[in-house]
């Protein structure tokens, strides 16, 4: 589960980052706010899933009871990803 949740912590934050690059070179400045918002709503699902790689470590370190808070909180993480990717998909694109 570590691996999944910084994989597509990653994955996210290489998207949000191809997207606000891409911002700045929108010719005019309500389409350069509409893809920086897109970007910066990128970090919402980002936070779950770095707190689940974070838990993950604190399980393998010896903590017993981060194991069902670091499955919570890849779970939310997922959940809140794919509807981040749906808005993005049909709202903004």
């Amino acid at each position: 589960m570590f691996g999944a949740a910084v994989s597509l912590a990653g994955l996210i934050l290489v998207f949000i980052g191809f997207v606000f690059t891409r911002a700045e070179s929108m010719g005019t400045a309500a389409l350069t706010k509409k893809y920086k918002n897109v970007a910066r709503g990128g970090v919402i699902p980002l936070i779950p899933l770095m707190a689940s790689g974070w838990l993950c470590l604190n399980y393998l370190s010896g903590d017993p009871g981060a194991y069902g808070l670091a499955l919570l909180a890849f779970r939310t993480g997922f959940v809140v990803t794919a509807v981040y990717a749906l808005v993005v998909l049909f709202i903004y694109i």
